[in-house]
């Protein structure tokens, strides 16, 4: 973009007021000129039109006419420049400005004259009545620069009348979330200072409440619940001020949205911080110990991630500039509150979002910053309470979700749907009441089946063949498999596209799995090959599906934009696995169906401390149906096809996956299951059951067990425990192999019975 007259003129007239009392385009644009041009007064430079200023001022805004530069001369002005009367003209603009302009407006229009001036060749512009580089007029997040609104707009003005140019017309720029200058109004000349002292208090001040700050954790729902907690047995609204807290709750009861509104519920700085982005962070020439809040604190509400690092704020300002600041924040910090109630809440959300190998790094900081800052109140949150010294002074609330009467409110606006009662409490959980309506899931009972009808239901309105319903079906669970096997909750754009590419290459190029399972689904190979070519898929689902986004601070760090989706997706990814195998190669090419099922990681640990994950494999299949009790009605599922697709393939861990499915989705009573031609897990839960009284044993013949540990982890093998009895007499173990002795005669010793095969 150029600077031009009327791309500039278009500018000012998109700002002005609105309403009763406005001035029109013609009024502001002939006061406009007889303020910068040399002219006798107003009606002088409506004459000089000959005819109807507005028309012409439409017609210029169209594109139907040249803007008239040659009308014009500017000695007055010029002869000012540099001496004191320039200010006259400065204050003139004020003026007119006060009358034409809304005031809400201006940030937006200084902000947009200066992204076209960083594009205009200029190399000087006339500012505060001389003329300057126009570099000087471009700042930092750390340190902005001081911009009068009339001194920058008397200066354009000048500069686009006094060079001729066309160019496309320009509008409003809407403002990013982060700004790196400050807008001020003409008073004298100290309102004309380009730089001004920064103070790190006031920065944090200013900067906590800026929309940047809430990314990633903004509710994706329309409706707002008011959000119950207990605190010392008594119900609480609201989370109180002062004493450390540990906000606790199962996932999806609002524990996010609580800390978010403390945001804006409170005069009181809030820092807010999800805990899926902590990191072991140490220097040694500022702390001893692990600073990476303190780190964060400085780069997101000072700096407002301008620089990611501490490594590039030490680049781009310099190591001693940083390690001030860093000081000045601590010693901010330390100081001691003078009504006893800290100045600063550090909010950090998703305690459980911490990667198992930092979460001790992470209790170690916080026990630092207890000990040594008074002036901040720490608020965690995450869905159980470690166990650890430290949270031991921390007040603990748990989080409960909707009150019973907005849950039955919502309800009844939605009379045709009838949850059961075990739905009932579920959804006081706001996450699955909005996806109960929103899907209309009248046979949902679980969580899963709440996620898997809710994104279904989202996957039916979008076109059969389309690019999208294929990504969100297939693409997002490999990326969300991707994210749990490097144990975080991000991943790079780099990651979605091979994402992408594992998808095609399973369900598009694999012959047998397209025209067995994606085909049925009226997927259309060469189409879809052709948009994945043409397309940014990453984009595509950013833009237009709710489950997937990325940050404005990190363009190239994606995730997911509820842990929920990330479990869900996850689980996805084996179960479509599963499905597809079974369905293309029940019985045919056992070489490449093997092949296949090790190479996406069938035959591994499917995930590791991910209970949540496979309670939702369960739940989505419909395994938790096959719970003992009543009539036992056995219904296959895909935990049944996994194992036979397995069978006789000494895959060591497929076994213990497709257990720790069952033994979650059905209370830990597993019956009527096949097990046979396995290999049996190494470890298995102490309370596991395999039969029910003696009914509906487990089929476990030719299975092969590696080893078993020492007693305790035999006892964890255990189909039916007490304190110290092991036995398998309710299970089926004929033709079971051992090839550990010793188990074998520890086996024999607590009473198992084993029947081998005759």
């Amino acid at each position: 973009m150029e600077l031009n007259a009327a791309g500039v003129l278009n500018l000012i007239f998109e700002a002005k007021k609105t309403g009763r009392g406005r001035l029109g385009r013609g009024k502001i644009y002939v006061e406009l000129m007889s303020i910068i041009a040399d002219s006798e007064d107003s009606v002088d430079i409506g004459n000089r039109f000959g005819g109807s200023i507005d028309r012409f001022l439409l017609r210029l805004m169209r594109g139907e006419t040249e803007y008239p530069y040659g009308l014009f001369s500017f000695e007055k002005i010029e002869q000012s420049i540099g001496r004191r009367n320039y200010y006259n003209y400065i204050a003139l603009i004020k003026g007119l400005c006060d009358k034409a302009l809304d005031d809400s407006k201006i940030p937006q229009l200084v902000y947009t004259l200066l992204e076209v001036l960083q594009q205009d060749e200029t190399e000087e512009i006339l500012y505060g009545g001389e003329f300057i580089l126009k570099n000087k007029l471009y700042g930092s997040s750390g340190h902005p620069k001081q911009i009068c609104f009339e001194a920058l707009l008397l200066g354009i003005l000048y500069h686009v009348h006094k060079y001729a140019k066309t160019g496309a017309c320009i509008h409003l720029l809407e403002l990013p979330d982060r700004l790196k200058f400050r807008t001020v109004r003409f008073t004298g000349d100290s309102s004309l200072k380009l730089d001004v002292p920064v103070n790190i208090e006031s920065s944090i001040a200013v900067n906590f409440r800026r929309p940047y700050i809430f990314e990633g954790a903004e509710s994706h729902w329309e409706r707002e619940y008011q959000l119950e907690m207990i605190c010392g047995g008594k119900m609480i609204k609201r989370l109180p001020d002062g004493k450390n807290i540990f906000l606790y709750g199962a996932g999806a009861k609002g524990k996010t949205t609580i800390m978010l509104r403390e945001i804006n519920h409170s005069n009181l700085v809030k820092l807010y911080f999800p805990l899926y982005k902590y990191r072991y962070e140490r220097h040694e020439e500022f702390d001893s110990e692990s600073c990476w809040l303190l780190v964060q604190i400085l780069l997101k509400y000072f700096y407002q991630y301008e620089y990611l690092t501490f490594e590039t704020a030490c680049a781009c300002e310099g190591k001693d500039e940083v390690l001030r600041r860093l000081e000045e924040l601590k010693n901010i910090l330390k100081r001691v509150p003078v009504n006893g109630v800290p100045e600063y809440t550090l909010l950090l959300d998703g305690l459980n979002e911490i990667s198992s190998e930092l979460q001790s790094e992470f209790i170690a900081e916080t026990e630092y910053l207890c000990k040594n800052f008074n002036n901040i109140q720490i608020i965690i949150s995450g869905r159980t309470v470690p166990a650890e010294e430290i949270f031991e002074g921390f007040r603990c609330i748990e989080t409960i979700g909707a009150t019973d009467k907005e849950r039955d409110d919502v309800l009844a606006e939605n009379p045709g749907l009838k949850p059961d009662q075990q739905l009932l409490e579920l959804l006081k959980t706001p996450l699955f009441l909005n996806m109960y309506i929103d899907s209309g899931s009248t046979g949902a009972r679980t969580r899963g089946e709440l996620l898997d009808a809710y994104i279904m239901n989202y996957q039916s309105r979008l076109p059969e063949n389309s690019l999208l319903r294929f990504a969100v079906q297939f693409v997002l669970p490999f990326a969300a498999k991707t994210m749990t096997d490097s144990f975080g909750y991000e991943i790079d754009r780099g990651d979605i596209s091979d994402a992408i590419k594992k998808a095609a290459e399973l369900y598009l190029m694999n012959d047998r799995v397209y025209q067995n399972y994606i085909a049925p689904r009226k997927f259309n190979k060469k189409a879809l090959i052709e948009s994945i070519d043409k397309t940014d898929v990453v984009e595509l689902l950013i833009n237009n599906a709710s489950f997937l986004a990325s940050s404005s601070a990190e363009p190239q760090k994606l995730h997911f934009t509820h842990q929920y989706f990330r479990d869900y997706f996850a689980a996805k990814y084996i179960i479509n696995i599963g499905e597809a195998l079974w369905t293309s190669f029940e019985y045919k090419l056992h070489e490449e169906r093997r092949e296949l099922f090790q190479r996406y990681e069938l035959d591994l640990m499917w995930f590791y401390n991910e209970e949540e994950i496979y309670r939702l494999i369960g739940e989505i299949s419909g395994d938790f149906r096959n719970v003992s009790g009543g009539v036992f009605c056995y219904r296959k599922t895909v935990l049944d096809k996994i194992l036979d697709l397995s069978r006789y393939s000494m895959f060591v861990h497929t076994a213990e996956c497709v257990i720790k499915t069952m033994e979650l989705s059905r209370s830990g009573v597993i019956c009527g299951v096949d097990f046979s031609g396995q290999c049996l897990p190494i470890k298995m839960p102490a309370h596991i059951k395999f039969s029910l009284d003696g009914q509906y044993p487990c089929d476990f013949s030719y299975c092969t067990v590696f080893f078993l540990e020492e007693e305790n982890e035999i006892e964890t093998g255990a189909a039916e425990t007490d304190s110290r009895q092991l036995s398998f007499k309710n299970c089926d173990f004929t033709g079971a192999e051992f090839f550990d002795e010793d188990s074998m005669e520890e086996l024999g010793r607590m009473g198992a019975i084993i029947q081998p095969q005759e």
